[in-house]
């Protein structure tokens, strides 16, 4: 599906069977503002599903709690890539929250969110690539990037099957750490980030 012009989205969009949804002939601009009273304005609840070249902004409706640009729990095969995002809510946000196996968040600019990503399969397997995104807090206002400016994470499964790409992303005036992996429950290390087993390696890594 292709966006070519300018848009304003007055309600969440669904996307529930796999597809592409692509801005051409430059980023067009959307603002998602109106959507927001569903939780997030683009709902992921297919598999197999990217979404790419956009300049998307939203506010928070007056609202007091988290919301999310994007949204997607337990789905496999999602790529986010090449977007601009800009948030001006009141309150901190993660613009991107995606949950599930094979997942590709990439060479997105995020301005005043942060990025969420867990990576959910109880057999364990699957990989997770974070790379070349630019997450920054502007000071423009009261809202800004929620906890660390990227989150990758599994919860009550463990990391130990589970493999990283985690890199030449800038995370900037964020809180500390400024990127973090972790299992919720455990506070387990991954098996492998960025070919590196030893938890030290992975850091520098």
């Amino acid at each position: 599906i292709g966006v070519r012009s300018a848009q304003d989205i007055g309600s969440r969009i669904t996307i529930d069977k796999p597809l592409t949804l692509s801005g051409f002939e430059g980023k067009p601009p959307i603002d998602v503002t109106a959507s927001l009273s569903d939780d997030e304005a683009i709902a992921v609840e297919s598999d197999d599903v990217t979404i790419q070249n956009l300049d998307l902004s939203y506010n928070d409706l007056g609202r007091d709690n988290d919301i999310h640009l994007i949204s997607g729990i337990n789905r496999n095969g999602i790529t986010v890539r090449d977007l601009d995002i800009t948030s001006n809510a009141s309150f901190d946000t993660n613009a991107i929250d995606i949950r599930g196996v094979d997942l590709e968040i990439v060479d997105n600019t995020v301005t005043d969110a942060g990025i969420q990503v867990q990576h959910d399969s109880e057999s364990g397997g699957g990989s997770v690539t974070i790379s070349g995104n630019s997450v920054t807090e502007s000071d423009s206002g009261s809202g800004g990037i929620k906890d660390e400016g990227i989150v990758a994470f599994t919860n009550d499964i463990g990391l130990n099957d589970f493999s990283y790409t985690i890199e030449d992303n800038r995370v900037r005036d964020a809180g500390t750490p400024a990127i973090k992996l972790t299992d919720l429950s455990s506070g387990e290390s991954p098996q492998d980030v960025n070919g590196e087993s030893d938890k030290q390696d992975q850091i520098e890594a």
